[in-house]
């Protein structure tokens, strides 16, 4: 929330959380937990509200309240609204930005709640609750806010903070399948991934698929080489026909390969003393 008020879902889902983990010491523990929680957030909160009063004048408006016109912006509260059904779809699913678009190993995690049960549990069910629910409760939150809408020339943001929780639950479902479907299942996200990060362009064509055709018709690239191969004569023509990344990954190979070369010599040696 020091950042944004769209951090208000996550700290209202971990105040249930710290609640629900002290309420089996009976309610005085719970409401003692909450208030420790409560007591935790307030140097963020404080900072934004005062960030908020010296930047605008006043403490408890959000950003949007002064942001100016954009599109969708006079539907509910400056573009905020109940959650629109056709916005929390393209959340998900749209080609350009959506969350199992850009992420599609994560559509494993709907399965999760059926695998984490029973004897076969793997994450305590108030930490499931919550690496659930976090990414259900902000869902939610940025299918009521428009303009989430002008994100197609972005790719994936405002789901974004989510994946580091249904990565778990993810990752449960992934342990239980097939070894072989597993690797390649991990071998396609990183290759769809390592794609999006070469490449910086969904908002034509394809979408999330545009970096893919590009790589595969392109070859390997990285952005800050492709920028450089752009900058024109002030750097000479040495980059004018464009700059192979190959040498990069031939170094940071190298410079890995030592490291861990090291890390084994240096294991072995401890062994044999």
């Amino acid at each position: 929330m020091l950042l944004d008020y769209s951090g208000v879902p996550v700290l209202l889902v971990l105040f249930v959380y710290a609640i629900a983990r002290g309420w089996s010491g009976g309610a005085g523990t719970a409401i003692q937990r909450g208030a420790w929680y409560v007591l935790g957030t307030l140097g963020p909160v404080f900072l934004l509200w005062f960030y908020q009063w010296s930047s605008f004048g006043h403490p408890f408006y959000p950003g949007q309240h002064w942001m100016p016109p954009v599109q969708w912006i006079e539907s509910g509260y400056q573009g905020m609204t109940a959650p629109q059904g056709e916005l929390l779809g393209s959340l998900l699913f749209d080609y350009r930005y959506g969350l199992f678009a850009t992420c599609p190993l994560f559509l494993l995690a709907l399965i999760s709640p059926f695998l984490n049960r029973g004897a076969r549990r793997v994450v305590p069910t108030y930490e499931f609750a919550v690496l659930l629910g976090i990414p259900f409760t902000l869902w939610l939150f940025c299918g009521g806010i428009s303009y989430t809408r002008l994100q197609f020339n972005t790719g994936l943001r405002y789901l974004a903070p989510v994946l580091p929780f249904l990565f778990v639950p993810a990752a449960i479902t992934l342990m239980r399948l097939p070894l072989r479907m597993g690797y390649l299942l991990g071998v396609a996200s990183v290759a769809l991934a390592w794609c999006m990060a070469m490449y910086r362009d969904v908002e034509r064509g394809l979408g999330i698929l545009e970096p893919v055709l590009q790589v595969l018709l392109g070859g390997f690239q990285l952005p800050v080489l492709t920028v450089l191969s752009r900058m024109g004569p002030s750097y000479g023509n040495y980059f004018s026909r464009g700059v192979s990344p190959l040498p990069l990954f031939v170094l940071t190979s190298a410079i890995l390969y030592c490291v861990w070369s090291l890390h084994l010599v240096a294991d072995r040696s401890s062994r044999h003393r």
